[in-house]
């Protein structure tokens, strides 16, 4: 999971990279709205309850 104002996910990306065969899909939380690109799901604030 990471949070953050910029929007690069150079660690997520690097995290993903060595432990991908044991770890599920990234969650990025911020203002927009939820979408999904690749193996990472882009979540509002507000979701972050039903995580």
């Amino acid at each position: 999971m990471k949070s953050a104002h910029s929007a690069n996910l150079l660690s997520l990306a690097r995290y993903k990279e060595k432990f991908g065969d044991r770890v599920a899909d990234g969650i990025v939380l911020h203002h927009g709205d939820v979408t999904r690109k690749r193996h990472t799901n882009y979540l509002p604030y507000y979701m972050t309850t039903v995580l």
